[in-house]
């Protein structure tokens, strides 16, 4: 089912589409919630920022059960006789900055009933599943770096998520072999299909803000896209998945999704997986392991889900709440 959202000024407007199953005809329904624009937004800048602070679990809950009710409740009608099993969203504005899988009906969230993603516009080229076999390019940085007057925190568990995210005859450039021309160079080499990206970045709406932390450098945007696009064009084979984790977006850009969905756009990527805020270095290890594993027999939103609902019924952690597993979201091709 797609979702597709449009904030107005005294309400806001909802239009889901899906397959009829016997016709295959596409099915429109139209919601319209009487709700201001100012309390929407104040609520869901209220949000992003609980869901961030892993001591805010009944807050989050509180809130995200009011979203859930502006957005998702008014659907559950049509959801039940339609029995989508994955949700894709076209968001406006400041739902942007939050993921619908936090969303929550006061008894489950939203992750726990569907497989959800994203795309940047209602454009959607009917996606494929991805066919092996896959070939992959790991790369990232674990250790804490000073470039120019800004530093970069060690992220220890980096080698371990890299290696648990390739298979042994891929390459892995980690570290000081994490620079522009390696990656090229390797990027060429295998033409790799899915792209596993472990480092710090920063994504915004503004493409000049937005960088990747290579070693000794950080990576603009465009440089990023042009190494993809080079490669692209060489070859022509896009990559299937970029995945960017220990990044994150910058808090209060409403628009910052769309600056992630713009790397795979420019870079040619058909889908990207990253997240929304800079999460936890350990989890996110756990998180991508189970992703991979689930990868092999479900789509990339169906495996995306799955990890996260790993993380989240993890009994010996205490990564419960949605700041450990909400802030990932598929981009794109969500099979």
């Amino acid at each position: 089912a797609l979702i597709y959202t449009i904030i107005l000024p005294d309400r806001l407007e909802i239009i889901m589409a899906n397959s009829d199953r016997l016709t295959n005809h596409q099915i429109f329904h139209h919601y319209s919630q009487k709700i201001e624009r100012s309390e929407l937004e104040q609520t869901v800048r209220q949000l992003r920022l609980y869901l961030t602070e892993p001591d805010r679990s009944r807050d989050v809950k509180e809130l995200a059960a009011q979203v859930h009710s502006w957005l998702i409740q008014p659907l559950m009608a049509d959801l039940a006789v339609q029995q989508p099993k994955t949700l894709v969203f076209v968001l406006d504005g400041v739902l942007q900055s939050i993921p619908m899988s936090a969303l929550y009906d006061g008894k489950q969230y939203l992750i726990e009933k569907y497989a959800i993603a994203l795309t940047p516009g209602l454009r959607l080229l009917n996606p494929q599943p991805e066919t092996p076999p896959l070939s992959f390019l790991v790369g990232g940085i674990s250790r804490y770096l000073q470039v120019g007057d800004q530093s970069f925190s060690a992220l220890k568990n980096v080698p371990d998520e890299l290696e648990s995210a390739r298979q042994q005859k891929y390459p892995l450039l980690l570290d000081q072999e994490f620079t522009p021309d390696n990656f090229l160079q390797q990027l060429n080499r295998t033409s790799a299909s899915v792209v596993h990206l472990a480092t710090h970045g920063q994504f915004r709406s503004n493409p000049e803000k937005t960088f990747l932390l290579m070693w000794q450098k950080l990576l603009t945007i465009k440089e990023f896209s042009d190494i993809i696009r080079n490669r692209v064009k060489a070859y022509r084979r896009p990559i299937k998945l970029l995945v960017l984790s220990a990044c994150d977006t910058a808090a209060g850009d409403r628009r910052a999704t769309l600056g992630l969905a713009g790397i795979a756009v420019r870079s040619g990527a058909l889908s990207t997986l990253a997240t929304l805020w800079q999460i936890n270095d350990e989890s996110t290890t756990e998180l991508m392991k189970h992703f991979y594993q689930h990868w092999e027999n479900h789509s990339k939103a169906e495996a995306l889900r799955l990890a996260q609902l790993e993380i989240y019924r993890q009994k010996d952690r205490d990564w419960q709440v949605p700041a450990f597993w909400s802030a990932y979201v598929i981009i794109g091709n969500w099979q």
